[in-house]
């Protein structure tokens, strides 16, 4: 009790429990009266009631996240949000915080990929402050495939690619990735070529002679990214030339069905060794060239047999439509070709020598 200076007295609660809500009576010899103390419990500190902390969104679409909170007792103060960054708070021109009576609504406005990465939400008013972590996940393309990409084992109808994984898949795993060229003599832009799951392919069907530019790009399931390009264009040819041909080829002797050859070496291999010579045969009104001996490169002549080359007489010929063959098998009119076998191919490095 406690009387004040003009004489009134004073019941005084100095620190009320919820048990001090009752009736309180007070009583002075002939003077009474009573009065009703009701308790209510006093503000407390918030609760968030967040069920998930990993949020995921796309880049440039609106991210809301809602952050329900309860504060017991009777409000008395302002709940104040704050969300941070690598310590440092969010800038107000990225997200928007409305407070409601029991959430907190979060709007990333235009999130990018950036955006991703973990934050600190913290809801406070006078009694204290509750935080909470967020994970952000911002999904978008990948970025290109990293460099360089390399072509190597170049060839008239193939090459091979190689490049690194992109730096960021996007948020989510990649699915592949998409192999485009360019055929620089030919009007258009750049075609697929193949998809991948690797970062290595074996490129085909190439035109031989023609110059080609590569690029390639890393795909997810938001799509393509910006294309790993090569820094130089490729021309479709083996790494080697084609020899040039033998030259004074020289036929040295012959019988009824033989001719031996003599010849000397190609001034020029085209930059890989010589495997072999072909020598290739045909009668002078046939059109098809036949194969008649293969010769080692250390060898520089060679023989052809099992021929058949007789004289056509051009008497009986100019007098009869039949024409009828000499009696003996002589070398006239004969056609001999000689070419080269560079690394298991006939380049077609011909020289004719014609004999009568």
């Amino acid at each position: 009790m406690r009387t004040t200076e003009d004489g009134r007295q004073q019941l005084v609660f100095t620190r009320c429990e919820m048990e001090d809500d009752a009736e309180y009576s007070v009583e002075c010899k002939d003077l009474k009266c009573s009065a009703r103390l009701t308790v209510t419990e006093a503000e407390k500190a918030p609760v968030l009631k967040l069920d998930k902390t990993n949020f995921t969104g796309d880049t440039g679409k609106p991210l809301v996240i809602e952050v329900p909170y309860q504060v017991t007792g009777v409000r008395t103060s302002e709940v104040v949000p704050k969300l941070l960054r690598n310590g440092q708070p969010v800038p107000k021109s990225e997200i928007d915080m409305a407070v409601k009576n029991d959430m907190v609504v979060l709007t990333f406005r235009k999130p990018v990929r950036g955006s991703t990465g973990p934050y600190e939400f913290s809801l406070s008013n006078s009694q204290g402050e509750a935080k909470t972590p967020i994970n952000i996940n911002i999904l978008d393309v990948p970025s290109p495939p990293e460099g360089p990409l390399e072509i190597t084992d170049i060839y008239r109808d193939r090459c091979k690619l190689k490049w690194k994984p992109p730096k960021d898949t996007g948020g989510v795993p990649l699915q592949h990735y998409v192999v485009e060229r360019q055929d620089l003599g030919a009007r258009g832009g750049w075609t697929e070529v193949m998809t991948t799951e690797n970062t290595s392919v074996d490129v085909k069907d190439l035109t031989p002679k023609k110059e080609y530019k590569f690029r390639i790009r890393a795909v997810n399931k938001k799509g393509a990214s910006e294309p790993l390009s090569a820094d130089k264009t490729i021309l479709a040819k083996d790494p080697y030339d084609e020899p040039s041909k033998p030259g004074s080829v020289e036929v040295t002797d012959w019988d009824a069905d033989r001719v031996d050859l003599k010849w000397e070496k190609p001034e020029k291999d085209g930059g890989a060794p010589i495997e072999s010579y072909i020598i290739e045969y045909k009668d002078k009104f046939s059109k098809d060239w036949v194969e008649g001996a293969r010769v080692k490169a250390d060898k520089t002549h060679g023989r052809v047999g099992h021929m058949a080359v007789w004289a056509i007489s051009k008497k009986v010929f100019s007098t009869n439509s039949v024409s009828a063959l000499s009696t003996r098998p002589v070398p006239v009119n004969l056609v001999i070709q000689l070419s080269l076998l560079f690394a298991s191919q006939d380049l077609s490095s011909l020289t004719s020598l014609e004999t009568a």
